[in-house]
């Protein structure tokens, strides 16, 4: 018996994949898994990922599979048609496998799990007669929050986007406490908070003056216009404070990229910063570490109020963010 999952090209929603994919084989000496990868031309983290992978005792079990790329710009980069775009090359490769499969008399493809980014590709998957599974990579309250939106919506012909500015609080089936309806027309909000380098000087000169030892994961937002990972910035020194470094050098480290999973299990960490990703929010949680909300954008924000209001585990930096700017 074969499971077929499609994660987001993204490292932040393959991580999460290929440890469901570790659980099911765990759970079914009969099963394998291939995943299918569609790099981004920004994420070089990918690749390090799956070799890693590769190499460990899950290899015979769990296949990486890449989907050609093409020449693809690194500016200018759209998530959407990048996805659309590969469904051929998904195609093409499904045909060869289920060709393969049915001359060897294997067992069949049994399903498609699909991140819930991939959703186009339900249209590949049910030409081969392929029953497709969504991978929801969210929490279930905000899963539940955006079906009584689209209720809101369908079934009470609402507005949702009237919401944005408004002071009224929702009572949404999977919250214990009301939800500030503004926060409902989150959309996915654009990086523009974090491209304002005052920002990020201000949060160094915070630092360098609190007396605490600290690991800073600073990198880069993608392009305005699109859906796209970030990237590191190849000089730090351009966009910190004059000295920073040197003045902090023992005290604190700024990188990119952070191995979120290994820092947040180190005994020294006493506290996370967090932009309160969905990742983030488990890892914290199972490592025991004291969380300071600052959601940034997408489903962050709805992340950190379930976090502070309902479960009482999380203390805000800032809870409110300016989506027209």
């Amino acid at each position: 018996m074969e499971l077929m999952c499609i994660p987001s090209p993204s490292i932040s929603h393959l991580i999460p994949m290929v440890e469901l994919a570790k659980l099911l084989t765990e759970r079914d000496d009969r099963l394998t898994i291939k995943v299918f990868i569609m790099k981004q031309p920004s994420d070089s983290k990918v690749s390090a990922f799956i070799e890693s992978h590769n190499s460990s005792s899950i290899s015979n079990r769990i296949q990486f599979i890449d989907l050609p790329s093409e020449d693809e710009p690194t500016t200018s980069f759209d998530f959407f048609s990048f996805i659309e775009s590969k469904k051929p090359q998904l195609k093409h490769v499904l045909s060869k496998l289920t060709l393969v499969e049915s001359s060897s008399n294997t067992s069949r493809v049994a399903a498609v799990v699909l991140d819930m980014f991939c959703t186009p590709m339900i249209d590949v998957a049910n030409e081969f007669g392929i029953p497709t599974y969504i991978y929801y990579t969210s929490g279930a309250n905000f899963l539940g929050l955006i079906f009584h939106i689209q209720a809101l919506h369908d079934e009470h012909n609402q507005d949702i986007v009237a919401y944005k500015d408004s002071d009224t609080d929702l009572v949404v089936p999977s919250f214990v406490n009301k939800v500030p309806a503004k926060w409902c027309s989150y959309a996915l909000v654009a990086w523009e908070v974090l491209k304002k380098t005052k920002l990020i000087k201000e949060i160094a000169y915070a630092l360098e003056h609190s007396g605490c030892r600290f690991l800073w994961s600073l990198r880069k937002p993608p392009p305005s216009g699109g859906i796209a990972s970030p990237s590191d910035y190849t000089n730090l020194e351009e966009i910190l404070p004059q000295g920073f470094i040197e003045r902090t050098q023992g005290i604190g480290k700024v990188i990119g990229w952070a191995p979120q999973v290994a820092i947040l299990g180190h005994s020294a960490i006493g506290g996370f910063v967090s932009h309160c990703g969905w990742n983030s929010m488990l890892e914290s949680l199972w490592f025991g570490v004291p969380i300071a909300a600052w959601p940034m954008y997408a489903e962050q924000q709805i992340n950190a109020f379930e976090m502070m209001k309902e479960l009482g585990l999380a203390v805000e930096v800032k809870m409110d963010y300016d989506n027209s700017k």
